[in-house]
């Protein structure tokens, strides 16, 4: 129930939530800790009383996705997995339905793009946080090694410490998915062919904007990264006032 941006707090690979004896403390201390906080703009508009309310229901037909160590491919220490099994089958006597759930993208490419990213906050020499940035901008940001130049370094140094969205946690949500249905405008998209974001999941990507009905293209850019309108502007533009045009 820790889902991002229920307590407002910023956190890395971690999630954010209460400890406790019982789940009634556990509750009760959720309930203190969680709503919307002007400090972290994407934390949720929810009244914290409702987990002040009585617990007790019927858990008949409820269903709980279990990951596990995603089919072998992440280490757990001896003993952790087998621990995990047991507990799920209280839930089961409980009358929920247990799943082992199987995402429909490769996990590697999740840690992949969470993994090879520098911190640079807590670097306190200049130059340090200079490199720090020019290693993310080839992480992530830019697919050509030429277009990290001294200008995109500086531009990524200035724009970074204003972001409000820490840690991409905004990704780790569904709001999109959930909303492209919705969309009423005409709607184009324009891509870098090497997404850092969506390597290896072009087509799936398709697949999801395709779910706006009023869709009109997706423009794949070949030789490019994430950050297409700096790594080629030129180009960015043209196929930008093609969609334009045609709207």
């Amino acid at each position: 129930y820790f889902k991002p941006d229920r307590l407002p707090a910023r956190s890395a690979l971690g999630v954010n939530g209460p400890m406790a004896r019982n789940v009634s403390d556990l509750a009760l201390l959720l309930a203190v800790q969680s709503g919307y906080h002007a400090a972290a703009p994407l934390s949720l508009h929810e009244d914290p009383t409702r987990f002040t309310e009585p617990l007790k229901r019927d858990l008949k037909g409820v269903r709980i996705a279990w990951l596990g160590d995603c089919g072998g491919y992440l280490p757990f220490e001896p003993g952790v997995l087998e621990l995990c099994k047991t507990a799920l089958k209280t839930f089961e006597t409980l009358g929920c339905t247990v799943e082992e759930a199987r995402p429909d993208y490769p996990i590697e490419n999740v840690w992949r793009n969470w993994l090879p990213l520098r911190a640079w906050r807590g670097l306190e020499e200049r130059a340090a946080q200079l490199a720090a940035h020019r290693h993310n901008l080839a992480t992530l940001m830019l697919h050509d090694p030429a277009a990290i130049d001294d200008l995109a370094v500086a531009l990524q140094a200035a724009n970074v410490p204003h972001d409000r969205m820490h840690r991409r946690r905004l990704a780790m949500t569904d709001i999109l998915l959930r909303t492209l249905p919705e969309i009423r405008c005409p709607l184009a998209a324009i891509y870098g062919e090497h997404d850092a974001l969506y390597r290896d999941n072009l087509p799936l990507l398709r697949e999801r904007l395709a779910q706006a009905p009023t869709l009109r293209e997706l423009v794949l850019l070949p030789g490019l990264g994430h950050w297409v309108q700096y790594e080629d502007a030129p180009r960015f533009q043209r196929e930008l006032l093609r969609l334009l045009a045609g709207s």
